[in-house]
């Protein structure tokens, strides 16, 4: 039988802002803008699940957050624009990135529902090619969601990012990184995350 299926489970934000921190992950430090990379470094997933909230950006969330990430890494040619935001520098992310490219480490992206009427996040590509402009913009649409369908999206999602290696009869390590998010996704994801592992009968 082939080991265990490692997944690492998050909720996208909008790292634009994120500062280089140096986390403590099991003893080791490591300094990355993010939570979840810092967590990739030290427990090597095999997959990484991103849960983008439906209020993060205009359009093409799973798209956008990738493009995001890569800005903000300084990674395969993008950049950030703007006065005083920072970018670039981080080693770890950009090594994660990588992974993903090369198709070592599986990607997937599920967009979930989240209440409230928020500004939005939109990226404009200037030249030089690559670099993006974030610009927030008010949301049009108001989205009211319930926590029930918040809790239901995000389960789901959980469900499906650990279903094939259940179903090769392999075990599931899931790693669920909380460090960002709001209220109402963080504890979807906490509680969907207790509930699959007694259903499942421990991850």
């Amino acid at each position: 039988m082939r080991g265990a299926g490692r997944v690492l489970v998050w909720i996208a934000g909008d790292v634009t802002g994120y500062r280089l921190v140096k986390y403590r992950v099991d003893g080791d430090i490591v300094e990355s803008y993010a939570s979840f990379s810092a967590l990739a470094a030290r427990h090597k997933p095999n997959r990484l699940a991103v849960l983008v909230p439906s209020t993060l950006f205009s359009r093409d969330h799973c798209r956008n957050y990738m493009l995001l990430l890569k800005a903000k890494a300084g990674y395969g040619g993008y950049s950030l624009a703007g006065n005083n935001v920072r970018y670039g520098g981080d080693r770890v992310l950009s090594s994660l990135l990588e992974s993903v490219e090369e198709e070592s480490v599986d990607w997937r992206c599920y967009v979930i529902p989240h209440p409230g009427r928020s500004s939005v996040i939109q990226l404009i590509e200037e030249a030089p090619r690559g670099r993006l402009r974030v610009e927030r913009v008010s949301s049009s649409h108001p989205t009211p969601s319930s926590f029930a369908s918040v809790f239901t999206a995000v389960y789901m999602a959980l469900i499906d990012s650990i279903n094939d290696y259940l179903k090769d009869g392999r075990d599931a390590e899931v790693y669920v990184d909380v460090t960002h998010g709001t209220n109402v996704a963080v504890s979807a994801l906490l509680l969907a995350s207790m509930l699959a592992s007694v259903s499942l009968g421990g991850l």
